[in-house]
């Protein structure tokens, strides 16, 4: 028995299925529906109520601006828009969640890592059932830079070992790494 879960598990696509099934039951175990905590109707649900100017009203007058400026504007520009259907986003969390866990899943496989597969798990699982998981207000920050260092980490692989589009992936890199800083 214990021959056949490890021969399932050794199959990508086997493995990349389960963490995505196990992700979405994480995230959505009550269905697909997502129920905001306080801190998302101070920021969403007010966002919401400013759509008119909420560069003016909002981003410039409390100086949003100025810590985490990417996190501020998606904040105030793409998730605000979903409110009062936050499960979408929260659904695009897992998804560059899943990202995140297959591009770890491949650095480390690259890198001779021998327990890679289960560091990438433990590192997209890693906030799980935690306030970082569920709450779109920390999760989006943390998601959205786990899975931009994660991308630039693999870019700067594929720099080093690719041979076409050396130049492609070194940006990518740097614009992954500068990104994830603009969200955390």
């Amino acid at each position: 028995m214990k021959d056949k879960i490890i021969s399932f598990f050794e199959s990508k696509r086997n493995f990349y299925i389960v963490v995505f099934i196990a992700l979405i039951a994480a995230n959505f175990p009550f269905g697909f529906r997502y129920f905001a905590f306080s801190d998302d109707y101070n920021a969403y649900g007010v966002f919401s109520l400013f759509r008119e100017n909420i560069w003016q009203d909002i981003m410039a007058y409390y100086a949003q601006y100025g810590m985490r400026p990417l996190a501020g504007l998606a904040d105030a520009y793409i998730i605000a828009w979903f409110w009062g259907s936050m499960q979408f986003v929260l659904l695009a969390i897992v998804i560059m969640r899943f990202f995140t866990v297959v591009l770890l899943d491949k650095i480390f496989e690259r890198s001779g890592v021998v327990w890679g597969r289960v560091a990438a798990v433990f590192f997209g699982f890693f906030p799980a059932l935690t306030e970082s998981s569920y709450w779109i207000n920390a999760s989006s920050r943390i998601a959205t830079s786990a899975f931009l260092g994660a991308l630039a980490a693999y870019a700067i692989l594929k720099f080093i070992y690719n041979e076409k589009s050396k130049y492609a992936w070194l940006t990518t890199a740097i614009a992954g790494g500068l990104l994830a800083q603009g969200f955390y």
